[in-house]
Parts: structure tokens; sequence; C-alpha cells
């Protein structure tokens, strides 16, 4: 998760709160609780309470500062599935080695977070009105 600020430069990026990079090279992944995550019918709830992870403040700066993130986040499906993908009827390397079913979805979150010096939280709930939500199932590589 990241935050900007339109007056902090080019990118007007501040902090980057991520989970660290993996002995693997993959960041911006972790896993959560089992319980963290629900899906029921067309609606699915992402629900997140002091989340450790590490604001590193930009991209690939190797120093960071021990931080929390709680976050709820609610996604309503608004549009009919497309399939999508064509699965493993395509060279394991193709973009398209994947199956998935995918609907437009409306999005709505409440974020905070905290480290030494410095929180901060949403005012209300974060909407992505005017932007793009999605909702779906995906299945690629050995799960397909």
């Amino acid at each position: 998760m990241d935050l900007f600020d339109p007056g902090a430069g080019p990118t007007g990026q501040v902090h980057d709160f991520t989970p660290g990079v993996l002995p693997n090279g993959v960041f911006w992944t972790m896993a959560i609780p089992e319980d963290a995550f629900s899906v029921r019918r067309r609606r699915a709830h992402l629900r997140l309470d002091h989340l450790p992870l590490c604001d590193s403040l930009f991209f690939g700066n190797p120093v960071g500062i021990a931080s929390e993130v709680s976050m709820t986040v609610n996604w309503r499906a608004t549009s009919g599935r497309v399939d999508r993908g064509e699965g493993a009827a395509v060279d394991p390397a193709s973009p398209a080695a994947f199956l998935g079913h995918f609907s437009d979805a409306e999005c709505t979150a409440k974020v905070e977070g905290s480290e030494t010096g410095f929180c901060f939280e949403t005012v209300g709930k974060l909407d992505a009105s005017g932007f793009y939500a999605e909702f779906g199932e995906q299945a690629n590589g050995a799960f397909l």
C-alpha cells in the first residue's frame, strides 16, 4: 500500500507499506489469516487487523520502519460474469495461460496505519467510483 502527496516530487509517493521481498524475489505478497477474506455469492469481504508491515518510504528502499495497517474492504459485483483466458490450451509462458471469470464491481474501503511518529486513516470510506474495481476468480500455473 502506498501513500501519495501530490506536492512530494515527480511520483508523489511518501510511504510504501509492504511485507518486504521474499527470498524468491516475490514482493507485495503475503499470507493472510484464513478468516480474513470471505466470498458469498457476488460479494467479497477482506478484514485485516494490525497487519505488521514495513514502511520503506519508496519502492526498493533497503531501509524500512516497522509499521502496521488495518483495513476493511468490500466488493460487490455489478455486471454479468465474463470468462477470460485460454488455460492449458496455450503455452504456459503465454499471457493467456490462465482461466478466470470476472465482473465489474463496486468497492469501498476503510484503512488506517501507524508507525513511530506517523499515523494515517481514511476519512469516511474510500470508494472506487470513477476508477475500476473487479470481482472474480482466477486459476493459473499449477492450479489450471
